[in-house]
C-alpha cells in the first residue's frame, strides 16, 4: 500500500511489535533483566533499589495495520506515539511490560493510526476515544451557551418587580378605607345619614339590624 505525506488510517491490527528499552531514572543506563511483574528494581550500574514503575521507558517497534478495504499497511512504532498511547488508555502498570502492551493493541476491534509519509507512526488510539477529542469544543460551546442564557433569565427575573399576596391585600384595605371616607364626607355635606349608614354597612358587611 502505497503511503501518502501524512494520512490517518482505521482499521484493524493484523500484527505488532514493541520493544520497551528500561532505563535508570538516577544514572539512566539501560538495564536488561528488569522484572516486570515486581515491585522494585536494583539498578545495574548504580546499585540503587527503586520501585520499577520509576524507571524511564523508551519504545520502539512494527505496526500492520489491515484498512477497510482489505489493503494491509505497515508502519514504525516511535517512542512518543507509544507512549502517548500508555498515558491516553491509563496503561501505566503495564508501561514496562511490552508483550502486555502488544497484547492490548491486538485485542482492540479496531484502531486509528495517523502515520506520516515515511511510516513514521505520529498516533495512535481507539476511533472513540478519537471522535471524542474531536466534539470535546464543541460540547464544551454548548454548555456556555447554556450558562449565558440561563444568566440572561436570571436578570431578567430580577428586573421584574414582584407583589406577594400580603401586599395585595394591605392595598385593597387602604382603598376600601378611601371610599369610606369619602362618603361619610359627601354625606355629611349633602346630611344624607340614612344612606351613608346603610353604605358603611354595605362596604364593611355589617348586619343593619
Amino acid at each position: 500500500m502505497a503511503v501518502k505525506a501524512k494520512e490517518t488510517l482505521r482499521g484493524l491490527v493484523s500484527a505488532v511489535s514493541i520493544i520497551a528499552k528500561p532505563r535508570c531514572p538516577r544514572c539512566h543506563s539501560s538495564q536488561d533483566n528488569l522484572g516486570v511483574k515486581l515491585s522494585t528494581h536494583r539498578c545495574e550500574r548504580c546499585s540503587m533499589l527503586q520501585r520499577t514503575a520509576s524507571y524511564l521507558v523508551t519504545y520502539s517497534g512494527k505496526l500492520i495495520v489491515v484498512a477497510r478495504d482489505g489493503e494491509e499497511c505497515s508502519m514504525v512504532l516511535t517512542n512518543s506515539a507509544v507512549s502517548e498511547f500508555v498515558r491516553d488508555q491509563v496503561l501505566l502498570t503495564s508501561a514496562h511490560d511490552a508483550q502486555a502492551l502488544e497484547e492490548i493493541i491486538i485485542a482492540m476491534p479496531e484502531l486509528e493510526v495517523t502515520f506520516s509519509s515515511e511510516g513514521l507512526v505520529e498516533r495512535l488510539a481507539p476511533p472513540a476515544v478519537a471522535e471524542g477529542e474531536a466534539t470535546v469544543h464543541s460540547v464544551q460551546g454548548n454548555v456556555l451557551g447554556a450558562e449565558e442564557a440561563s444568566t440572561s433569565y436570571v436578570r431578567d427575573s430580577e428586573a421584574v418587580p414582584h407583589v406577594d399576596d400580603e401586599g395585595l391585600a394591605e392595598l385593597f384595605d387602604v382603598n376600601l378605607c378611601c371610599v369610606v371616607l369619602c362618603c361619610v364626607v359627601l354625606c355629611c355635606v349633602f346630611q344624607f345619614w340614612h344612606l351613608c349608614l346603610l353604605f358603611m354597612c354595605f362596604l364593611l358587611k355589617i348586619p343593619c339590624n
